[in-house]
């Protein structure tokens, strides 16, 4: 994926997940815009302050959101700090 496509992506999922567009969402695009974020996370195209912007999102979203979503939000978290390991011992 080229990095216009990654900020074109990160732009989308990035609204969508603000909580006031993420409560409009259908449950099956809730769930595709979880795994868009994971995705992200994983992609080393993408900045990684801009990784933090995700995060910090997917924070706000944790009180609003069901069970299994809270669930994968736990699991995408534990990614990020998984590629700040990797970066700081990249360094």
């Amino acid at each position: 994926m080229s990095v216009k496509e990654t900020e074109a992506i990160f732009t989308i999922v990035f609204r969508n997940i603000a909580l006031s567009n993420w409560a409009n969402l259908l449950p099956e695009a809730q769930v595709q815009m979880l795994e868009e974020v994971a995705d992200l996370i994983n992609c080393e195209s993408l900045l990684f302050g801009k990784k933090q912007q995700l995060v910090l999102r997917l924070d706000s979203l944790q009180s609003y959101v069901t069970e299994a979503q809270k669930a994968r939000i736990i699991q995408i978290l534990a990614l990020l700090e998984k590629t700040v390991v990797a970066e700081l011992n990249c360094a």
